[in-house]
């Protein structure tokens, strides 16, 4: 699974499936990873920030569902009337439209100019881009410098001075305190679920480690847009995830992005090593259907390819259907996964923590 993500990073935080023996001539690259996860966890604990429970948030967020619900207002109906959706986004829909604000004619016209129709996900991801990027209501106010804007968000920022005219005359504080009670309850269904693969995943590194270095990762439920959308971003040293309404708990995504969370940051603090095995970058670079941001950054490829071992491994797949999805992903150009899952089995059967392990 790979989630589609925006990447904003400041300017210094930028950092066919093998045989056998050639996985095996690729250990020390998971020795550096390994020994990343090592480096952090050995720290004495004045120099950790706090656990995780205080760094990932899991709620919902006032800015997004104002973007979201001027969006509905303006002419965005993918998804609507689906049973998935509930009630919320329809009785907001309905108090928009008895409030009937003077700006929406230049909302549509305004919406109509940015519509990509062939695209629905990408249309929705350019509003989620800017919601992300804005401070509280009224003021709506960007919280990055206007040329750290990613592209998506910058094509529609035209959008914030009809969303502060919008939410005055709409009066949608009234709105956001009436359907507090269905979020609240949308994000108290994730919550025992997310606490546990959270738990769950750090056990099996065997330190936690969820919010070091002062960072977090935010889990975004709302109610305002088509179903079952997944929508990650990092913005500096921050992630975001993004869902709307799903028929089931979106938790493997969740976890995806976490565990991104916890790696890519060790993966760049030792990005000249890994670079060292960038060679086999151009294996990759084969792959027709791999990603441009893989192709182009080797640490990321490394970090994209452990996470999807590390997901098979936690998960228990039985080997069979394991080694399918490991053939199908290094045919997609993830070029490390067998290697990665091969490694972190040996990892399991030994008695020692993270912190003393040796690949």
């Amino acid at each position: 699974m790979t989630i589609p993500q925006v990447r904003i990073r400041p300017a210094e935080g930028h950092v066919p499936s093998p045989g056998t023996s050639a996985r095996h001539r690729h250990l020390p690259f998971i020795a550096i990873l390994l020994g990343a996860l090592t480096a952090v966890a050995m720290l004495p604990p004045a120099a950790r920030a706090q656990s995780s429970e205080g760094n990932v948030l899991l709620e919902s967020n006032e800015q997004l569902f104002c973007v979201l619900a001027a969006l509905n207002a303006a002419g965005y109906d993918t998804g609507v009337g689906d049973r998935v959706s509930g009630d919320t986004r329809r009785l907001a829909r309905e108090y928009l439209e008895a409030q009937n604000p003077a700006v929406l004619p230049e909302l549509r016209k305004f919406y109509d100019q940015h519509r990509i129709p062939s695209d629905p996900a990408k249309e929705l991801g350019q509003y989620i881009s800017l919601a992300l990027l804005v401070g509280s209501p009224p003021d709506f106010k960007l919280t990055v410098a206007p040329e750290e804007v990613p592209p998506d968000a910058r094509d529609v920022l035209g959008f914030l001075p009809l969303l502060r005219t919008f939410y005055a005359q709409a009066k949608m504080l009234v709105l956001w305190s009436r359907v507090q009670p269905q979020y609240d309850a949308a994000v108290a269904r994730y919550t025992d679920a997310v606490r546990q693969s959270i738990v769950q995943t750090e056990g099996y590194l065997r330190f936690p480690s969820g919010g070091y270095l002062g960072r977090t990762y935010a889990i975004y439920i709302d109610l305002m847009a088509a179903p079952e959308q997944v929508q990650a971003r990092i913005y500096g040293l921050n992630y975001f995830l993004v869902i709307t309404p799903s028929a089931e708990l979106k938790l493997d995504e969740i976890r995806f992005q976490y565990l991104h969370f916890l790696l890519d940051p060790l993966a760049a603090k030792y990005g000249a090593e890994i670079d060292q095995k960038g060679a086999l970058a151009q294996i990759a670079r084969q792959a027709p259907t791999l990603g441009l941001d893989f192709k182009d950054d080797f640490g990321l490829l490394s970090t994209e390819c452990l996470i999807h071992a590390l997901q098979l491994r936690m998960d228990k797949v039985p080997p069979a259907d394991a080694n399918k999805k490991l053939d199908a992903m290094t045919a997609q150009g993830l070029i490390l996964v067998h290697y990665f899952y091969e490694a972190l089995q040996a990892y399991e059967h030994q008695d020692a923590s993270m912190t003393a392990s040796s690949p």
